[in-house]
């Protein structure tokens, strides 16, 4: 089964660079990366397990997720990860005497990333992802006329 660091590992690997350069913790696997619990807490529920506390997501929490579900888990933690880097990253671009620096493009970076993993957990989870909706009325107690009427339009 899965621990707490294990999942901490994987997301790091993918975001860990976001992280950081967002003022957040982009290196800590130990189990207790502080940046990580929400993201992973939230994966979690979403995967259908649960969390005993909001505040300290552990590994046994981590393992009321199946296995098989195992992926998911780690997709929509890097989904969330990936919007909590967003919402810290506070640079923006200055121009000034001594030239410009375009830092805000880090934050188009990481908002294209999270567009891409929302389109991917649709693809692969059908999450986020609502079909057309319809509705169709019958009418139960005998009388067919509204039915006739309804299908002619």
């Amino acid at each position: 089964m899965a621990t707490r660091a294990d999942i901490e590992q994987e997301l790091i690997a993918r975001t860990g660079r976001w992280l950081t350069a967002a003022g957040l913790d982009g290196a800590t696997v130990d189990g207790a990366n502080e940046s990580l619990n929400s993201a992973i807490g939230w994966a979690i529920r979403q995967s259908g397990g649960t969390v005993a506390a909001l505040s300290l997501v552990t590994s046994t929490d981590v393992q009321t997720v199946s296995s098989a579900d195992l992926d998911q888990l780690l997709d929509i933690a890097e989904y969330r990860t990936l919007i909590t880097a967003y919402q810290n990253y506070t640079k923006v671009d200055v121009e000034g005497l001594a030239g410009k620096a375009k830092l805000d493009q880090l934050r188009g970076g990481l908002l294209q990333a999270i567009t891409l993993k929302r389109a991917q957990l649709a693809t692969d989870y059908g999450i986020g992802s609502y079909g057309a909706f319809s509705i169709a009325l019958t009418r139960t107690d005998g009388y067919s006329a509204l039915q006739a009427e309804l299908d002619a339009s």
